[in-house]
């Protein structure tokens, strides 16, 4: 195992800060998976390889690597004093995005040996595809490529899909043709297996374009919908200004009510008062009414005992013998 061609990170010689590393000359396959490496570390593996261009395997994902880091990494292959024996490259799960994607493009464009390019879950959409999609005009060796996991729609994606199995079809060929070198028989299969090609890479074409005219009514039946989804937003924003509305005069009513039923409550115990104070008066007058009757029969009764007394005083002095001319009391002789 100490002599195998794969190593990992721990057979790797890292700087503390790991801005450098050191891949041995033993290896071929370098597996890096799942190393939080982040974007310095990826520029000092592309730096490494610029020393050992014998590595044609190397695996990148889950690095947490983004569009710097890939632009540094390329921009380190791309500088090495030789052209980079990568075969298979994997960026799964590194949110490389649109700009890491065009780096990727660069790197592709110098038509490298590369053959499988991995790049799911990098975040890459519709601008970073097209990029790829132009870089593989002049590209002949990558043979297959994954973008499976990002926002690509169908049209791009096949595409870019075409064109790598173009490459494959190619590559193909050209083993059959040097394989077939000097033999009729050999020449013959090598024509029978290129028209076989052909006739796949036509129904490829004829598929993408069936898929690119589905892909263009699908994207009017979604503008519809979109423009559908709009009309009913409106509606929905005006209903609820509608209910806001209706709610704010309807708050505006209950709170006059609420006002008037306040002040009706108030106009009812300042009259339930009056009423009161009323009562009072009236018993009072009742009492002072039933005092003074009792008053002036007391004065007509003395009144009138008064009377009496006097009367029947001034008849027994009338009555008295010897006094004919009685004389009017309070009066001398």
């Amino acid at each position: 195992m100490e002599h195998s061609d794969k190593c990992y990170t721990r057979d790797l010689e890292w700087s503390s800060l790991k801005d450098k590393v050191r891949i041995p000359h033993r290896c071929r396959e370098v597996v890096l998976s799942y190393q939080k490496l982040g974007d310095t570390a990826c520029e000092a593996v592309g730096k490494a390889l610029q020393k050992n261009v014998k590595v044609t395997t190397l695996w990148l994902n889950g690095n947490r690597i983004g569009p710097r880091g890939v632009a540094k990494f390329v921009d380190a292959l791309l500088d090495g004093p030789e052209s980079s024996a990568l075969l298979f490259l994997d960026l799964t799960g590194n949110p490389i995005g649109d700009d890491g994607a065009r780096a990727l493009a660069r790197f592709l464009e110098t038509d490298p040996q590369l053959h499988k390019l991995v790049m799911k879950q990098t975040q890459v959409e519709d601008a970073g595809a097209e990029a790829i999609n132009e870089a593989l005009d002049s590209n002949t060796h990558l043979e297959e490529i994954r973008l499976g996991f990002n926002t690509i729609s169908w049209g791009v994606f096949d595409k870019v899909k075409l064109k790598t199995q173009l490459h494959e079809v190619e590559d193909r060929r050209k083993r059959l043709r040097e394989s077939g070198t000097g033999s009729t028989r050999a020449s013959g299969e090598d024509e029978e297996s290129w028209a076989s090609a052909r006739e796949l890479m036509l129904a490829a074409v004829e598929k993408f374009r069936a898929a690119e005219e589905k892909a263009i009514e699908a994207d009017d039946l979604l503008q519809e919908l979109r423009e559908r989804l709009s009309g009913l937003e409106h509606e929905r924003d005006a209903a609820a200004m509608r209910l806001a509305n209706t709610q704010k005069e309807c708050a505006m009513k209950t709170s006059a009510l609420q006002q008037a039923a306040h002040s009706g409550q108030e106009q009812q115990r300042a009259l339930a008062d009056r009423a009161q104070r009323c009562s009072t008066q009236a018993i009072s007058l009742e009492y002072q009414n039933r005092m003074w009757r009792g008053m002036f029969f007391v004065l007509v009764l003395i009144n009138t005992v008064a009377g009496v007394t006097l009367f029947n005083w001034l008849v027994r002095k009338k009555r008295e013998p010897g006094n004919p001319n009685p004389a009017k009391p309070g009066k001398a002789d």
